[in-house]
């Protein structure tokens, strides 16, 4: 069996920031596959915009 190799030197992966809000609810958190997440208990409507905000970020 042999080991993996590593990786090649390159750009790192990259992450594709698309920031999700549940809309069933009344009160919602963005959060995004990166980690990030929103503050919570807000209206969905505010939520949204912390979502677009986030995935306009210069480093998202």
């Amino acid at each position: 069996m042999t080991s993996p190799e590593p990786a090649p030197p390159g750009p790192a992966e990259v992450v594709v920031h698309v920031p999700t809000v549940p809309d069933e609810r009344t009160w919602a958190q963005a959060r995004c596959p990166c980690g990030w997440a929103g503050p919570r208990r807000r209206a969905v409507a505010s939520a949204h915009r912390d979502a677009e905000r986030h995935a306009a970020e210069p480093g998202a």
